[in-house]
């Protein structure tokens, strides 16, 4: 009996044994994959998003439908206007020139400034003054220096923007490894769907191959 109980424990435990050995081990390189694989379907299901965005905005603010003769599109320049006395503009003076002469504009504004301290709605005050030196040393420091400080500027831009161009070159590079790596993906997918297809068909065939040959031999016999 004892012998027998051992038989059925053996016979028990072999197999839940060989079935835990033979079960199957997860893959890490797997893992990776399929982690890759989603990170570049997000990747490029969020890219075709982004595009599409852009395009819808195109479309409506500069598409065929909009007037762009009566409602151009805004430029922006990249320097100031010519001004006058360091403030205003010249097309101030453009603008009372054909009716008042060259000398129209300047008379128009010292003249306008003497009615206001004349009729003392200019109040002179002890701050006038102060005003006056303030406006006078502001306007050579800005006529001395401004020149050097907005070259100095602009050669920092310069750097900053060639500095960044190597950022640029990487992200770019980071993009194409991305689609890359995305197309590899799925042409590896391609590959194993392909794959799976002929094998599945194979082993399908196989037993129908089997049976036939058995067939013939039977009918031959």
């Amino acid at each position: 009996m004892k012998q027998f109980r051992i038989k059925q424990i053996t016979n028990f435990v072999l197999p839940l044994a060989r079935g835990a050995s033979t079960a199957p081990q997860p893959n890490p390189v797997s893992d990776y994959l399929k982690k890759a694989e989603n990170v570049a379907s997000k990747y490029s299901q969020h890219v075709d998003e982004a595009v599409d965005r852009w395009a819808k905005c195109d479309e409506i603010y500069y598409g065929k439908e909009r007037d762009m003769i009566n409602f151009p599109t805004v430029k922006y320049p990249l320097t100031h206007p010519k001004v006058r006395l360091g403030f205003l503009p010249d097309s101030w003076f453009q603008a009372l020139y054909p009716k008042t002469g060259v000398t129209g504009p300047y008379l128009f504004l010292f003249g306008s400034t003497m009615f206001l301290l004349s009729k003392e709605i200019w109040v002179v005050d002890p701050h006038f003054v102060e005003l006056g030196v303030f406006v006078t040393v502001m306007t050579w420091l800005i006529k001395r220096f401004g020149p050097m400080v907005s070259k100095r500027l602009d050669a920092d831009v310069e750097v900053s923007r060639s500095t960044a161009v190597n950022d640029l070159i990487k992200a770019k590079e980071e993009n194409v490894d991305l689609q890359l790596e995305a197309a590899y993906r799925e042409r590896l997918q391609q590959v194993h769907r392909a794959v799976h297809r002929r094998l599945v068909s194979c082993t399908q065939s196989c037993p129908i191959a089997k049976h036939s040959r058995l067939h013939i031999a039977i009918r031959s016999c």
